[in-house]
């Protein structure tokens, strides 16, 4: 199941019940992406501040830019308005 994994197996009255976890899937564009890229993408495009990303994450906020810049070169945008519209399939070319 795509998505989607059992978090726990529980039985009641001589029924079996097993407990399904749901985490949306990834859009595949940031199969290419590192777990960290991944992370200062997820918190980048909800808004958050470098400075912010940075104290989170325990890292230098030159160290997020870079992350994001890495990022951006690997997905092909330029900026985060062309990585929401990428992550919601979107064309970068007429926005829609």
């Amino acid at each position: 199941m795509r998505g989607r994994d059992v978090v726990a197996e529980m039985e009641r009255e001589g029924e079996r019940y097993l407990v399904i976890g749901y985490s949306p899937s990834r859009p595949p564009c940031l199969v290419q992406l590192t777990p960290s890229e991944v992370d200062v993408i997820d918190r980048w495009i909800g808004g958050e501040p470098m400075r912010c990303i940075a104290k989170a994450r325990r890292a230098a906020e030159r160290t997020v830019a870079n992350q994001i810049a890495s990022a951006y070169r690997k997905l092909g945008v330029g900026s985060r308005q062309e990585l929401l519209n990428l992550l919601h399939g979107e064309s970068r070319e007429t926005g829609k």
